[in-house]
C-alpha cells in the first residue's frame, strides 16, 4: 500500500528534522533544484500583466527555493512540518505558514504559479497524489511546476526486480500517471524536464492551468 499524506507528514514532524534536512541532506547538489526551477519559470512563466507574479512554494521545506522564486515574483511558502518551517524562519520568518498541500488554505486561482518540489514521490497512494495535484492546480491561474520520480528510469526498473524489492517510503510515478493526474485536475501537461533521460530519477512536470476545472 502506498504512503498517505498523513504518513508523509508524520515522518517530518520530529524536532530537529528541519535542521538536519537543511544542513545534511543538501550538503551536495544544493543548487540543482533552484537552477531547474529558475530555468522553468524563466521559460514558461513570462511576465504577468503587472510585471510581478505571485508564486506558491508548497511544500517549501526549509526554504531552499525561496531566493530563486523571489527572483521571479512574490513568494508564499507552506509546509505541514513545523520543524521544517522553524528552519526556514531562521533565514526569513515572513510569508511562511503551516498547512497541508492536499487542503491548501487559499481561494481558487490565487497564484500565478504553484511550485511543488520533492513531494509527489512520497505520495505512492494514488488518491493522495490526485488530491495534491488537484489542489496545486486549483490555486494556480497559470502554471504548476512539480517534481516526481520517473518510473521509466533504470533505477526504478532495477528496484522492481524481485531481489531488490523492499518496503520504501518513496516511489516512482510514470509520466502517463502524472499526465493523467494533471489532466483530471483540469490542467494540460506541456513539458517534462529531466537532467539525463532514463538515468536521473528527479523529473519535473510543467502543467498549464486556466482551463475548465472539475467541480
Amino acid at each position: 500500500m502506498g504512503s498517505s499524506s498523513a504518513e508523509v507528514r508524520g515522518r517530518w514532524q520530529a524536532s530537529g528534522t528541519g535542521t538536519w534536512y537543511d544542513a545534511q541532506r543538501w550538503s551536495r547538489n544544493r543548487e540543482r533544484d533552484p537552477r531547474t526551477v529558475d530555468k522553468l519559470l524563466s521559460k514558461f512563466l513570462p511576465s504577468s500583466g503587472n510585471g510581478y507574479a505571485s508564486l506558491l512554494d508548497a511544500p517549501c521545506g526549509t526554504g531552499r527555493l525561496r531566493a530563486t522564486i523571489e527572483h521571479h515574483g512574490s513568494f508564499i511558502g507552506l509546509d505541514a512540518s513545523l520543524s521544517m518551517l522553524a528552519a526556514a524562519r531562521r533565514s526569513d520568518p515572513s510569508r511562511l505558514l503551516a498547512g497541508d498541500v492536499e487542503r491548501l488554505p487559499f481561494a481558487d486561482r490565487t497564484f500565478d504559479a504553484a511550485i511543488s518540489c520533492r513531494l509527489l514521490h512520497h505520495l505512492m497512494d494514488p488518491d493522495a497524489l490526485a488530491r495534491a495535484v488537484r489542489e496545486l492546480v486549483r490555486v494556480s491561474k497559470r502554471l504548476v511546476l512539480a517534481s516526481f520520480w520517473d518510473a521509466g528510469t533504470l533505477e526504478a526498473r532495477r528496484r522492481r526486480l524481485p531481489l531488490t524489492r523492499r518496503p520504501r517510503h518513496r516511489g516512482w510515478h510514470s509520466r502517463g500517471e502524472i499526465r493523467t493526474a494533471f489532466g483530471e485536475a483540469g490542467a494540460e501537461t506541456i513539458h517534462f524536464e529531466q537532467r539525463i533521460r532514463f538515468v536521473s530519477q528527479q523529473t519535473w512536470v510543467v502543467a498549464r492551468c486556466g482551463g475548465s476545472r472539475p467541480s
